[in-house]
Formats: structure tokens, C-alpha cells, sequence
């Protein structure tokens, strides 16, 4: 645990070679590559605007017009759920349970999968014909579902209640998600996405992120924190 809390428990020379090997890839092989799979990005937003109308494919030029978007990579596709009275988590889970399918990303809208030069058409064939099955099976086209608002970076923001250190290394107990306001964290609570820690060993828990937790991941286990509360 304390080597997680400071390094990446990704190093591996298997790993780093096949890094290597991408690398040597993209120099001889790239702009034939990345052609490939805009390509196919392209071919997806088309045939899921036409066969699947229901979900709202956002258009890159669109994402990019935004207030604070500085680029938009187009392998990316950031598809609408809500429309069809679904979030993103539970359209993920059934597109991976139903047709095996993985999404890189969701959140209480959307779901973003992943294109990349190793995807062809038949890919696509696969993810259209899925997320057409997915409207079919659990959508109701025309009720959105209601979103709860995210709370502020005010609400968000915790109190350092106790050194990092200290707080780690001291006796704790697993509290359960719905009872960990006020409580100290002994460990870092990182939901991903964005992947950023929501609280760090030491600071104070509170309602607003107890409560983002639930929404996004209701299953939520339970928390690790010291036995005397603040």
C-alpha cells in the first residue's frame, strides 16, 4: 500500500518493450495508421446517425466550438445515452454483458468508445448493431432521464483534518460509503473517470462527494479510514 501511494505498479520490461515496439510502428507505419483509424471513426458517427437515431453522436466541430476545449480527438466517440432514458454506467454495463463490448469511458450521459487503427468495419458493424439492440431492449426513446447536478469544486473541496502520513498509518477501520461523511480519509478515494483523487489520506469526507460517489457508482465499497473521527 505505501509503495501504490507514491509509484505506478505498471513497470514492467514486457510492457515497455511493447511500448518500444509501438513506437518503431508509428515511425515507419503512422500517417497510414492514424488515416485508418479516422477513417473508421468517420464510417462510425455515419452509420450510427443513420441506423441509430435515438443516440445523439456528438459532432467533434461541436465539442470543439465549446467554451475551454482547446482540441477534440476525433477517434473519440462521445455518444448521448440520456436521450433514451439510460446513463452511460448502465448502458456500459449491458453492451459489455450483453455483446462483450468495452467502452473507454462513461458518465451519467454518455458513454465514449475507443477507435483506433486496429478497428476495421466489421467493428463497426458490431457496435452499431449492439448499440441498436441496446435502444431496443432497454431504451424508451423520448424520456430522458433526470441528472443529477455535480456539485460545485466549492462543495468538493475537503478539509486537511490530518497529515497524510498520519492518518495512513493509523489504526482504521472500512466505513461504508453512505456512512463516511465526516470522517477521515486513509486513503486516496479515486473514481474513475477522471481518474483524480476525490480525497487524499487525511482530509475530511463529506456529503457532496459521498454523494457523487453514490450516483456514479451505487455498489460503492465501503472506505478505509482512522477508528477516532476527527
Amino acid at each position: 500500500m505505501c509503495f501504490e501511494l507514491e509509484e505506478t505498479t505498471s513497470v514492467s520490461a514486457l510492457l515497455l518493450s511493447g511500448i518500444d515496439g509501438a513506437r518503431r510502428q508509428f515511425v515507419r507505419e503512422g500517417y497510414e495508421l492514424l488515416e485508418r483509424a479516422l477513417h473508421v471513426a468517420r464510417l462510425a458517427r455515419e452509420r450510427l446517425t443513420a441506423e441509430v437515431p435515438e443516440l445523439n453522436v456528438v459532432d467533434p466541430e461541436e465539442l470543439g466550438s465549446r467554451p475551454g476545449v482547446v482540441g477534440v480527438d476525433p477517434t473519440h466517440l462521445l455518444i448521448e445515452v440520456a436521450p433514451v432514458g439510460l446513463t452511460g454506467y448502465e448502458a456500459t454495463h449491458w453492451l459489455l454483458d450483453e455483446h462483450a463490448i468495452g467502452v473507454e469511458l462513461m458518465d451519467h450521459r454518455r458513454i465514449m468508445p475507443l477507435i483506433t487503427y486496429a478497428h476495421g468495419e466489421e467493428d463497426i458493424e458490431r457496435l452499431v448493431g449492439a448499440l441498436r439492440d441496446l435502444v431496443d431492449s432497454c431504451g424508451e426513446p423520448g424520456r430522458a432521464r433526470d441528472v443529477r447536478t455535480l456539485p460545485s469544486r466549492s462543495e468538493l473541496r475537503t478539509e486537511q483534518a490530518m497529515a497524510p502520513r498520519e492518518a495512513f498509518f493509523a489504526q482504521t477501520e472500512l466505513v461504508a460509503v453512505t456512512e463516511a461523511a465526516g470522517r477521515v480519509s486513509a486513503e486516496l478515494v479515486t473514481p474513475y473517470p477522471p481518474g483524480i483523487p476525490a480525497v487524499a489520506p487525511g482530509e475530511v469526507i463529506n456529503e457532496a462527494i459521498v454523494a457523487t460517489s453514490r450516483a456514479s457508482a451505487p455498489q460503492a465499497p465501503s472506505w478505509r479510514g482512522p477508528q477516532t473521527k476527527p
